[in-house]
């Protein structure tokens, strides 16, 4: 066997101490934490540490009160955590080695859920070539043998990739991210490696992209190998995930390479701002939305010759408005806010002009753009409600559909979980 340099041995300690014994020497740990019941924490110095060689310096005990109370196994084991952290933190040559033959199936199985979280860690059970009892009972003295070692993350990964199911539905997708990649650093196999790199990259594909950030959306979204990411989730979502990770890859390809402003952008924002809505952020989403509305002007008026900048050539507007906004003019140049751009549209009886006022989108008072306005996150200090953004959004979609985009259009995000949780896959 080939040892680490150096180890920290933790091991329950049960009715028999010839299994620890064994792994004892064979592990030849610098240090041992006991975890033991007050039936069996004497047997420690009375017999196993001087059986195993060891000097007091050498192992610590750590004492659960009821060796058959699951629940106060976990909490009593979880206290050596900190301690286990500190020693995996001297250097890259220590490591953790959990034993869990000896103690109660309560004990083991409580030492297994709270060591599943500690880093270099490696699981190990002594077994035996012989048994008492034709071959079912104990391992007869001088037969042990360390039968399973294992990084526990080749198996626990399964637990992360359900964490992580529920982080990317909720569109946690920083934690997503984290989670992945603190796994990946944990597991020993290239393969399992590999479907961890893809949960990674489709976490942070989708943060960048909710951030509108789709160049390093699209980078790494084209790292998302399929086949990992199938392995990885292997369940009867898997096929459709894939699919629609696929479809998100073509789709902010095209988002990369489209103009500013341009059809894809506006797709992008209507998207975006129905997933702030579902997260309750109506401030954020009512906020996308009026630049919904904004970028739809100024991608019609490019079919009109003026360029899609918040500036126009004064000499360029039509002799109406030329003359009314004469006195907002800066170095022969005039600002268009939201409302100018379909003030303009109108003076070529453009149909979307005639939409935005039938929404009553031009109003003063009354325009479900105001919530927009008096929000704390443009002019005022008022919450946006869900109310305003479902007044707001149907403005949007309508404005929208007269350039040819419909919500069908919107881009699918990808729910790991079927139900109510997950829900099934949507275009937002």
């Amino acid at each position: 066997m080939s040892l680490p340099d150096y180890v920290l041995l933790v091991c329950t300690v049960g009715g028999r101490p010839a299994p620890i014994v064994y792994s004892i020497r064979e592990w030849q740990p610098e240090k041992v934490f006991f975890v033991a019941s007050p039936q069996t924490i004497g047997d420690v110095d009375s017999t196993i540490a001087p059986d195993a060689g060891l000097s007091p310096g050498r192992y610590e005990c750590f004492q659960v009160e009821d060796s058959q109370d699951f629940r106060g196994c976990v909490e009593g084991i979880r206290k050596l955590s900190l301690p286990v952290e500190t020693w995996t933190h001297k250097s890259a040559r220590h490591r953790v080695v959990v034993d869990i033959t000896g103690g109660t199936k309560s004990m083991s199985a409580a030492l297994a859920l709270v060591a599943h979280r500690w880093p270099a860690c490696t699981f190990s059970y002594v077994g035996g070539k012989e048994r008492d009892r034709a071959g079912v009972g104990d391992v007869k003295s001088g037969m042990e043998q360390v039968l399973y070692q294992a990084n526990p993350w080749e198996a626990l990964g399964y637990q992360a990739i359900e964490e992580y199911r529920l982080l990317f539905d909720q569109h946690a997708f920083v934690a997503a991210q984290q989670l992945a990649a603190k796994t990946k650093t944990r597991l020993a196999g290239r393969a399992r490696k590999q479907q961890f790199e893809a949960l990674e990259e489709l976490a942070a594909a989708l943060y960048f992209l909710d951030r509108f950030q789709h160049k390093r959306a699209n980078d790494h979204l084209n790292q998302v190998r399929p086949n990992d990411l199938r392995a990885a989730l292997d369940d009867q979502r898997a096929e459709l995930v894939v699919k629609q990770v696929e479809e998100l890859r073509n789709y902010v390809g095209q988002l990369v390479r489209a103009g500013r402003p341009s059809r894809e952008l506006i797709v992008d924002l209507l998207a975006n701002a129905k997933r702030r809505k579902d997260e309750h952020l109506y401030d954020d989403a009512v906020a996308r939305l009026y630049r919904v509305i904004e970028a739809i002007g100024q991608l019609r008026i490019r079919e009109y010759g003026f360029e899609a900048s918040a500036k126009v050539p004064l000499d360029r507007l039509p002799p109406k408005l030329r003359d009314k906004w004469l006195t907002r003019t800066n170095n022969g140049e005039v600002k268009l806010a939201l409302q100018d751009l379909y003030a303009l549209l109108a003076e070529y009886n453009d149909p979307l002009a005639e939409t935005f006022g039938n929404l009553n989108l031009n109003a003063d008072k009354s325009s479900p753009l105001i919530a927009r306005n008096t929000s704390i996150l443009a002019h005022g200090f008022q919450q946006v409600t869900e109310k305003a953004f479902n007044q707001l959004w149907p403005a949007a979609l309508t404005l929208a559909e007269g350039i040819g985009i419909r919500e069908s259009d919107l881009p699918v995000f990808p729910k790991l979980n079927p139900g109510p949780a997950g829900g099934s896959a949507s275009a937002h």
